[in-house]
């Protein structure tokens, strides 16, 4: 992947711009202009003109630098999209079914989040049972005796380790209705991920074309299965 720094001289002008408007100087000189502004005011008798110049300044300068900020905003927006894209994708296991997630519609959005505040719900639930494993990757499951027992010095204290959680074989749901499919999942004791639409000239609308984790992969109990249904040929 080739990578060049080379800007426009215009997105150069809009960065510095948006760099300098957000300095205390910036605000500091147009504070400075009103305050000045206020005081000519009886020189010019506080007339139509007097006003009219602020109007029309403040107006102008508003109007072209709401433009260049927008810009830079864009392309930071853009840059970030980038390499949490790149994140996605170079991580093992993450799903590339949430790539460009910015390109769908509030709905398709809403699927999705629906899915992983699902996955937050069963974990604040088991987190408040004191079922949540932690970030060490072989956690104390109990103990005996218990936490606050007292003993004497040198009693052994049991411990119970787990093992990781239940690992399950994902299912072949390729060529299967989006409703088989689901049941299929489910009785795997798996849930659905993202389902994405596709045009397929080879699969009937309404059949999942492929799956991600592939079949026959060995993932957690309960992860998601994303899947990619036919919409019907072009």
């Amino acid at each position: 992947m080739n990578l060049t720094t080379s800007s426009s001289w215009f997105n150069r002008f809009a960065r510095a711009t948006a760099r300098a408007a957000g300095q205390p100087i910036a605000v500091t000189l147009a504070a400075l202009v009103i305050v000045i502004w206020l005081f000519s005011g009886p020189l010019f008798g506080f007339s139509n003109t007097w006003q009219l110049i602020i109007n029309t300044g403040t107006t102008i300068v508003t109007f072209l630098i709401v433009f260049l900020i927008q810009n830079t905003q864009n392309r930071d927006s853009e840059a970030v999209h980038v390499k949490l894209d790149e994140l996605i994708r170079a991580i093992e296991g993450a799903h590339n079914a949430l790539l460009s997630l910015e390109e769908l519609d509030e709905k398709e959005l809403d699927r999705i989040r629906a899915n992983y505040t699902t996955l937050a719900e069963k974990a604040r639930s088991d987190l408040k049972g004191g079922r949540a494993i932690r970030d060490h990757p072989n956690p104390v499951i109990s103990q005996d005796p218990a936490s606050g027992s007292s003993v004497a010095q040198g009693f052994p204290v049991n411990l119970v380790i787990s093992s990781g959680p239940q690992m399950v074989t994902v299912p072949n749901v390729e060529g299967l209705t989006q409703a088989a499919a689901t049941t299929a999942i489910t009785a795997a004791k798996l849930m659905v991920g993202t389902i994405t639409q596709q045009t397929s000239n080879t699969v009937t609308t309404g059949k999942v074309i492929s799956q991600g984790p592939a079949s026959g992969s060995s993932v957690a109990q309960g992860s998601p299965v994303n899947l990619v249904i036919s919409s019907g040929q072009k």
